[in-house]
């Protein structure tokens, strides 16, 4: 599975200010086959001061 995130850089440039991104999840060759019908891993984000992961869970459609 890949994942494509926009934009792919956040600017903030104020203390508790909200920033709206995006995330697109593909599926590549094979997702979802061989009885595995999910997929995990997780979204960092990382500054000179922070490190924010979030992990990421995705049920993949058997239609």
């Amino acid at each position: 599975m890949g994942m494509s995130v926009n934009p792919e850089v956040l600017t903030f440039t104020e203390v508790n200010q909200e920033i709206t991104y995006h995330v697109e999840f593909i599926a590549e060759d094979g997702a979802g086959k061989d009885g595995v019908a999910f997929g995990q891993g997780y979204l960092r984000w990382v500054s000179d001061k922070h490190n924010v992961t979030s992990p990421i869970a995705v049920i993949f459609d058997s239609k």
